[in-house]
């Protein structure tokens, strides 16, 4: 979270044009829209991505791109280009603004050359169509992420305590609070090197499946190798 407070903080310093878009925003408010954004980019069944479907919907309400432009004070002309009347919470944004606000400047102009093909029509992932075989993540790959995992954790982590308060898992083993998953994915990357075929969030998902007693001790969490 500090890192991503960083980011902010220099894009307002940077300032995201003359009217200075993002310094009228609360920072924790900027930093709430793109947490939700980023978790919206998981993707369903049906292989869409939830943020995708969000920016469609504020494509259709706010692209212009009619054959004739419109304005109140000017003369009706063919439309050269499309224009997107960007808004965050009612306020009117620069696009350089909207495009941070939702996570880069790649998701939403991806999102806008398809809206201006297809409609609101979703966007599907490109993978999708190429052959079962060639997404299929090997049963040695997956086993090797589950042992690599729960050797990590038997040297890294702590024995949850015996007569815990709200614990129905008496197997459960708390890695330390600096550890994150991308850290364990990391890990597991440089130990198989070349023959490392998983992606990150494949590997957050088999470990959830497969190994939901390994967690994250929570900062709140009194607990240490002492005790």
């Amino acid at each position: 979270m500090e890192e991503e407070l960083n980011v902010i903080k220099e894009m307002v310093e940077k300032k995201c044009c003359s009217n200075d878009c993002l310094s009228k925003i609360a920072a924790d408010t900027i930093l709430r829209c793109r947490e939700q954004c980023h978790e919206l980019q998981m993707r369903c069944d049906q292989h869409v991505s939830h943020l995708h479907l969000v920016l469609l919907g504020h494509m259709g309400a706010r692209l212009h791109d009619s054959e004739k432009t419109s304005g109140s004070k000017q003369k009706q002309t063919d439309r050269s280009r499309t224009r997107l009347n960007s808004t965050f919470h009612g306020m009117p944004v620069c696009i350089d603004a909207f495009h941070f606000l939702h996570i880069s400047r790649k998701v939403t102009r991806q999102i806008k050359t398809h809206f201006q093909q297809f409609g609101l029509e979703s966007k599907k992932h490109g993978n999708v169509m190429k052959s079962e075989s060639s997404k299929v993540t090997s049963f040695e790959t997956c086993k090797n992420a589950i042992k690599f995992t729960e050797n990590y954790a038997l040297s890294n982590a702590l024995v949850l305590p015996g007569m815990t308060a709200g614990a129905k898992n008496p197997d459960v083993l708390l890695l330390p609070c600096g550890t994150t998953k991308r850290q364990e994915y990391q890990l597991f990357c440089d130990a198989c090197g070349d023959t490392q075929c998983m992606s990150y969030s494949l590997f957050c998902e088999t470990l959830q499946r497969f190994l939901p007693g390994i967690t994250i001790l929570d900062d709140a969490t009194f607990l240490s190798h002492t005790c």
